[in-house]
C-alpha cells in the first residue's frame, strides 16, 4: 500500500492505492500493434490482398477482410452492437478509433441484425459522407482507417477494426504502414468507467497480450485530474494490471480519469488503454413510495336567497326628464361543494315586465351592475353590466370557472329603473328569478 494526497478547492481527500497483479494470457487472434480489436487485411478492386507497398487512390476500392486468405473474411460484432460504421481518424488523437465524436470522416454501414456481421466493407475514403473527408485528403498524415461495431445510436464503440495508413496531402493517395502480426503486443482488457458512493474502494483492471516483438514487459497506471483531463501523471508504484483506489470522496476524486500504459520494449514506448472515468456519488439513497388515492366525494351545488327577498327602490327623481330610481339586490350566496369534479357554474337572472294597474313597462328598463361581495372560492366573477333601456334578460349575473370554484361566493348588484316618459306615475312591480346551473 502507498498513500496519495491532493488538494482541490481547499478540500483535502486522502486515498490509498494498491496494486495487484493480473495475469493475461497470450492473444489467440491476429492483430496489429495499433490497438485494433482484430486483424484487418485490405484487398484491392481485383480481390487481391495488398501489402504496405500497395498505394490506394482516394477513391479506389479497398475491401476490408478479417482473413489473410479470403477477401470474404467476416468481422463479428458482439451482441450489444446495434449499428456499424466505416471511419478514418487522425491516429494521434486520444482514443481515436473508439471515440466516434472525434472521427474525421465516416459512413454508416447500417443497423446490425442478429447473425449478420460485417462483410466486404469498402474503406475508400471518398465514400465517407459524414464529417470532413475533404479535410483529411487536403491535410494528409497518419490516420486509422477501418470499421467499427457500435451501440447507443452510434455513440459507443463496441469493437473497432482498423489499419494505420499514411495519407498524402492533396492527392489523398494512401498506403498501410503497420504490420499484421500473429501475436502483436497490445492491450486486451480495457479499464471500465465506474460510479461508486463516497468512501468506497474502486478497482480498475487492464490486461495485455502478445509477445511480438520479444522483449521485457512494463505496465504502469496514469491519472488525469478532473480539473485537467488532458494532463496525465504516473501513479506512484502502480505497475501491475490492477489499480485499487481506496476511500474515494466527491471532493478529491470525482471525475478523475485513469488509464494503463503498457510497453514490451523496456519502456521506450507505450500502448495506452482507453481512459476510465471515476464518478463518486453522494452517500445518500432514495426510497420508492406508492400511495393509493381514491376520489373525494362531491357535495352539492346550491343557491341561497334570503327568505321573502325583495328590493325596494328609492324615491324616484327626474333625470333628463325621465323618472329614475335605484336599489340594491340582497346578498345571494352560491355554495359549490363539489370538491372532486369541480365543473364550474353559471348564475342567470330572468326578469318579468313591470306592471301597474293596466300599465306595463318593459324589463329592458331595468339596469343591473352585478358584483362579487366576497368569495372563499377562487375563479368566480360578476357578469357584465346591463344598461337601463337596453337591458336584455335572461342575463348572466356571475360565473364560476371549472376547477377553481369550491367554496362560497356572495353576490349582489346595483339596480337602476328608468320609466318611459309616457307612463303614468305609480308603483310598478316585477319579479326577478335567479337560476344556478352547473357547467
Amino acid at each position: 500500500m502507498i498513500s496519495k494526497k491532493k488538494m482541490r478547492a481547499a478540500a483535502i481527500g486522502a486515498v490509498t492505492i494498491a496494486t495487484v497483479l493480473v495475469a493475461a494470457g497470450a492473444a489467440s487472434a491476429v492483430t496489429q500493434g495499433n490497438g485494433s480489436a482484430g486483424a484487418v487485411y485490405v484487398y484491392d478492386t481485383n480481390g487481391a490482398a495488398t501489402t504496405n507497398s500497395t498505394s490506394f487512390g482516394w477513391s479506389d476500392d479497398a475491401i476490408a477482410s478479417s482473413s489473410a486468405a479470403n477477401q470474404n473474411g467476416v468481422f463479428t460484432c458482439n451482441a450489444n452492437s446495434t449499428g456499424s460504421y466505416a471511419f478514418i481518424t487522425l491516429a494521434s488523437k486520444s482514443n481515436a478509433a473508439t471515440t466516434p465524436s472525434t472521427w474525421d470522416a465516416s459512413k454508416s454501414l447500417g443497423s446490425r441484425v442478429a447473425s449478420k456481421d460485417l462483410l466486404n466493407v469498402n474503406l475508400a475514403p471518398s465514400s465517407f459522407n459524414l464529417g470532413a473527408p475533404a479535410g483529411v485528403k487536403n491535410a494528409g498524415g497518419s490516420y486509422y482507417l477501418g470499421l467499427a461495431c457500435t451501440s447507443n445510436n452510434g455513440l459507443t464503440v463496441e469493437a473497432a477494426y482498423y489499419r494505420t495508413v499514411t495519407v498524402t496531402a492533396t492527392s489523398g493517395a494512401y498506403s498501410t504502414t503497420d504490420t499484421v502480426l500473429t501475436n502483436q503486443f497490445r492491450v486486451t482488457t480495457q479499464p471500465q468507467s465506474q460510479t461508486v458512493a463516497g468512501g468506497s474502494d474502486v478497482t480498475f483492471t487492464a490486461a495485455f497480450g502478445g509477445t511480438d516483438p520479444a522483449a521485457g514487459t512494463n505496465i504502469k497506471w496514469q491519472k488525469a485530474e478532473s480539473t485537467a483531463t488532458s494532463t496525465w501523471a504516473d501513479v506512484p508504484s502502480a505497475t501491475t494490471g490492477t489499480l485499487v483506489v481506496t476511500g474515494v470522496t466527491i471532493d478529491a476524486d470525482n471525475g478523475d480519469l485513469y488509464r494503463a500504459a503498457v510497453s514490451n520494449d523496456n519502456g521506450s514506448s507505450f500502448i495506452y488503454s482507453d481512459a476510465a472515468t471515476l464518478t463518486v456519488s453522494a452517500t445518500t439513497g432514495s426510497v420508492g413510495m406508492n400511495a393509493t388515492v381514491v376520489n373525494a366525494v362531491d357535495g352539492t351545488l346550491s343557491l341561497a336567497v334570503p327568505a321573502n327577498a325583495s328590493v325596494t327602490f328609492g324615491a324616484a327623481t327626474l333625470v333628463s326628464n325621465f323618472s329614475t330610481s335605484t336599489g340594491v339586490l340582497p346578498n345571494i350566496t352560491v355554495n359549490d361543494a363539489r370538491v372532486h369534479s369541480r365543473p364550474g357554474w353559471n348564475l342567470t337572472a330572468s326578469v318579468s315586465d313591470f306592471s301597474f294597474s293596466t300599465n306595463t313597462i318593459s324589463k329592458s328598463q331595468l339596469g343591473l351592475v352585478p358584483a362579487v361581495v366576497s368569495a372563499t372560492a377562487a375563479g368566480t366573477s360578476a357578469g357584465s353590466t346591463l344598461t337601463a333601456g337596453t337591458a336584455v334578460y335572461p342575463a348572466v349575473i356571475a360565473t364560476g370557472l371549472a376547477a377553481n370554484t369550491v367554496g362560497n361566493t356572495v353576490l349582489n348588484g346595483a339596480l337602476t329603473f328608468v320609466a318611459p316618459q309616457d307612463k303614468p306615475a305609480g308603483t310598478y312591480t316585477s319579479t326577478m328569478t335567479l337560476t344556478l346551473t352547473s357547467k
